[in-house]
């Protein structure tokens, strides 16, 4: 496109129209209509509500995750089969699902005893350590502060997704290795 090229786009309901070219050409296209847009946006601001912007935490229409599940739906939803996923779908929850009052950004030892206790998740002997643990799959990273975790983009994904469909990690399917023994010199 040369420098000297502008483009025109307008849409009014079902009708559509666009010019390119010369500014010659194009700005007299854009002055003739400007009045009509101008009273097309007015009647628009009249009839409009912020009611009719659809809130991106509601259900889309090929799915999604509506607002208010409780944490115990999502969890039943999820299935998360191991300590690790179900620390990233408690974190995921309070930070993206959760009511606007019980919203954080990032979850600490408490928080997800309390998710796990919601849930009915069996509580591991050593929360931090899970805490911990998810961070090394790389689901979640440090706050900031000590014993403070966010969800990553990695973390996001395994609950939005890979839960959905059953892929998720295989942190509780691993098997242990035998211990290799050294041999006696």
């Amino acid at each position: 496109m040369a420098e000297s090229d502008y483009t025109f786009k307008a849409n009014l309901g079902t009708f559509s129209i666009e010019a390119h070219g010369p500014k010659e050409f194009v700005q007299p296209i854009y002055e003739s209509l400007k009045p009509l847009l101008e009273k097309e946006i007015k009647n628009f601001l009249k009839t409009f509500k912020p009611s009719d912007i659809p809130d991106e935490k509601k259900r889309p229409e090929g799915g999604g995750f509506p607002r208010k599940a409780s944490i115990t739906d999502f969890y039943e939803q999820k299935k998360p089969s191991s300590d690790i996923q179900a620390a990233a779908l408690v974190a995921f929850f309070y930070s993206e699902m959760a009511e606007p009052g019980e919203q954080f950004s990032f979850i600490d030892a408490s928080l997800l005893e309390k998710g796990f206790k919601a849930c009915s998740h069996p509580m591991p002997e050593n929360i931090p350590q899970t805490l911990r643990n998810a961070k090394n799959y790389g689901y979640l990273d440090s706050a900031g502060e000590a014993g403070k975790f966010k969800l990553t983009p990695t973390g996001y994904n395994l609950v939005a997704h890979s839960l959905l469909t059953g892929e998720g990690d295989t942190a509780s399917a691993k098997k242990k290795r035998p211990k290799q023994t050294r041999p006696n010199k």
